[in-house]
């Protein structure tokens, strides 16, 4: 169970290093246009990023969303996995611990 939180945790912060690498070097502009009836809203963002930035931001995403991907599929086979509980011990506050072998 601690793996999948640690692979989650990874993820988290690859993406968000990626994502904080790709806008904080990015040249645009934003603008939002409110009109009635809503078909005349209009939200537009346009970011350019150039330079060593797209380098590194891009692949820091590429690979927090494959850790991301791992981190979800061990998650989902971590809970259809039996548990053991022959093999921990209680103790009086109803933790368990592992038996040493």
């Amino acid at each position: 169970m601690k793996t999948t939180g640690r692979l989650f945790i990874a993820a988290v912060a690859l993406l968000t290093g990626g994502l904080w690498t790709l806008l904080n070097y990015c040249n645009g502009n934003t603008s939002f246009n409110f009109g009635w009836p809503t078909d005349g809203s209009k939200l537009s963002v346009n970011i350019t990023t150039v330079g060593t930035a797209v380098w590194v931001g891009l692949p820091l995403i590429l690979v927090g969303v494959i850790v991301l991907a791992i981190a979800f599929v061990a998650a989902i086979v971590i809970q259809f996995m039996p548990t053991h509980r022959y093999e921990y011990e209680e103790s009086e506050s109803g933790r368990l611990i592992p038996l040493d072998e």
